[in-house]
């Protein structure tokens, strides 16, 4: 496998998250009977692109095939570092794309 593309997500993610999606949620017990309700699924997919949440997608893509996911939200805090808040909310040396890319880079940490 190469290095995979990590990117957001985009609507026309949606078959090749779910497997994804599903194992992920399979891994942690949440399948068969103790199964999350499709309809948490449909909302979680849906919020990853509505402006007004704070909860967002990434992928991993190898070869045009979705290889990863991680799933992450903003919210507030009155705890946060001076360097999680630099190197998050970027200052005047680090453009978006650095930042993007150290988001990226802890995000996919978490998988």
């Amino acid at each position: 496998m190469s290095a995979p593309i990590i990117r957001p997500a985009v609507p026309e993610d949606y078959a090749a998250w779910r497997p994804l999606w599903d194992g992920y949620n399979a891994f942690y017990g949440r399948h068969g009977e103790t199964a999350l309700p499709e309809h948490i699924t449909q909302v979680t997919w849906q919020r990853f692109f509505d402006p007004n949440e704070p909860v967002f997608a990434l992928v991993a893509e190898d070869q045009g095939s979705l290889v990863g996911l991680s799933h992450f939200l903003f919210h507030r805090s009155m705890t946060i570092r001076a360097h999680e808040r630099q190197n998050l909310l970027g200052n005047d040396s680090m453009g978006f794309n650095q930042r993007l890319a150290h988001l990226e880079e802890h995000a996919f940490l978490c998988v």
